[in-house]
């Protein structure tokens, strides 16, 4: 994956500068801690289909989508697992899930999706950088410098599935450590929130990023989606503007963007706003990149070749 490892050390060199009815299975929860799929989707504006015959509800909006299964305690969004409090239930012809996965899970990616930041004012009013982006990676040195990768998922966390079945953590983790040996023979320090097929939590995550106070961290996914012509990379930044971090994290997502624009094929479905854990409660510049779909086919040729790589 050089090619793609290369964009990242390109960038890193400037920051350094309706349901239908049927009968519940399981034991009432308290009303309290439930949300209705329905609420959610008029909250966030989505589409709310059920399949009866699967027990399934989807919730979408444009290439994005989660899925929930009755008596199941697993929601699946963009082709992840994710794990709920408890299992989601019928209850008046509504399916209910936990209300802590509504607010961390669903609000965090489908609240803010839709909008293109940088179009915004808080991104427009950042200062323009006085340089001139080169095809080439610059020639700097980064001594005193050191950027913790992030490869998303790990061991049982598979992360979204190829129709090969090839999984996300492996394309994750390949790339991580071909941008740190490139950051390394640099003279960068690096850090890493796994080396191996290990699964650190997101506290986990969190916790080492404030812990070890990097100079940024840049953490690595593909996308998934169940329009398999949806295609291209995204840049995410937190919805948090007032943090100290936020123009730094800001000018590292638009860099990040400029990069693949000028060397890679993908098109480019801009940077985003997201409440993901892993860039919304660190201290540091942080962002996540959505390299690629897993579900689009010519995507997922492209980052199999080497020339992608």
């Amino acid at each position: 994956m050089l090619r793609l490892a290369s964009l990242f050390l390109f960038t890193m060199a400037f920051l350094f500068w309706g349901c239908t009815s049927e009968k519940r299975m399981l034991q009432p929860v308290q009303q309290g801690n439930s949300i209705s799929l329905s609420q959610i989707a008029q909250e966030l504006s989505l589409s709310l289909t059920w399949n009866s015959a699967e027990r399934k509800a989807y919730l979408q909006k444009d290439d994005y989508y989660a899925i929930v299964q009755l008596q199941n305690d697993i929601i699946w969004i963009r082709g992840e697992p994710h794990k709920m409090e408890f299992p989601a239930y019928l209850a008046n012809k509504e399916v209910y899930v936990p209300i802590s996965t509504y607010i961390q899970d669903l609000k965090a990616l489908f609240a803010y999706q839709a909008k293109n930041v940088e179009e915004s004012k808080e991104i427009q009013d950042l200062p323009e950088p006085l340089y001139k982006i080169e095809a080439s990676i610059p020639k700097v040195s980064f001594i005193n410098f050191s950027v913790l990768l992030d490869p998303g998922h790990g061991g049982k966390d598979t992360g979204a599935i190829a129709p090969n079945g090839l999984y996300e953590k492996n394309f994750n983790l390949d790339i991580a450590n071909k941008v740190a040996q490139i950051l390394k023979d640099k003279g960068a320090k690096v850090l890493m929130t796994r080396n191996n097929d290990s699964f650190p939590t997101l506290d986990q995550r969190v916790l080492i990023a404030n812990q070890k106070k990097a100079n940024c961290l840049v953490s690595i996914h593909l996308n998934n989606a169940l329009n398999t012509k949806a295609s291209g990379f995204e840049v995410w930044i937190s919805t948090n503007s007032k943090a100290k971090h936020y123009s730094k994290s800001s000018m590292l997502a638009r860099l990040i963007r400029s990069a693949f624009q000028k060397h890679s094929p993908l098109s480019d479905r801009g940077i985003r706003k997201g409440a993901f854990r892993v860039i919304h409660e660190t201290h540091i510049p942080s962002v996540l990149v959505e390299c690629c779909f897993l579900s689009n086919p010519k995507d997922l040729a492209w980052i199999s070749t080497e020339e992608g790589k």
